[in-house]
């Protein structure tokens, strides 16, 4: 029974990892969205010729910033795409513990009773919450992700233009400006 405790708890060690992970990447999905954001709203007033002033004497500068503004978009969302999949080896990291915590307590050589389970030493869980709390913890994470699952699919549905498309409806867009 002691081994299977220990056993447990080097697993709720792993999953405090995987949960500070979690907050880390938290972070940096938000910084990447407010980057995104901040280049989106730039691309509306740099299509405007307006805004370059005294610049626009120079060929192709309006393009090549905004090429180059979109490509950096481009860069935020793959990173983005690299965070969520990474939100998602957590969620199944989770399961994994959360199965694995079931399988020692049920598959273990000296499988214990129920009232072991229900047992409590001291201020300690018994192994019944122990084990609750993995699936609560592999619940809630997995809500999460699949929220982020709904955001992924908005940004794969962005536009996709080629490169060539975009160019031709910015040259568009220049000559009813001029």
């Amino acid at each position: 029974m002691e081994a299977m405790v220990k056993k447990l708890q080097a697993k709720f060690r792993k999953v405090r990892e995987e949960l500070n992970e979690w907050e880390t990447l938290q972070s940096r999905l938000i910084s990447q969205f407010m980057n995104a954001s901040h280049i989106i709203d730039r691309l509306q007033m740099l299509q405007s010729s307006k805004s370059y002033g005294d610049l626009n004497c120079i060929s192709g500068l309006r393009e090549a910033v905004l090429a180059k503004q979109v490509q950096s978009l481009n860069n935020i969302f793959v990173s983005m795409k690299r965070t969520l999949e990474e939100f998602h080896s957590i969620v199944l990291s989770l399961e994994k513990a959360h199965r694995d915590g079931r399988q020692l307590v049920k598959g273990g050589s000296s499988q214990p009773k129920v009232k072991q389970l229900q047992q409590q030493v001291g201020v300690k869980p018994t192994l019944t919450e122990c084990l609750d709390g993995l699936l609560f913890l592999h619940e809630i994470h997995h809500s999460d992700s699949s929220d982020l699952g709904a955001l992924q699919q908005l940004l794969v549905d962005q536009p996709n233009l080629p490169s060539e498309e975009g160019m031709e409806e910015l040259s568009v867009d220049q000559k009813s400006f001029n």
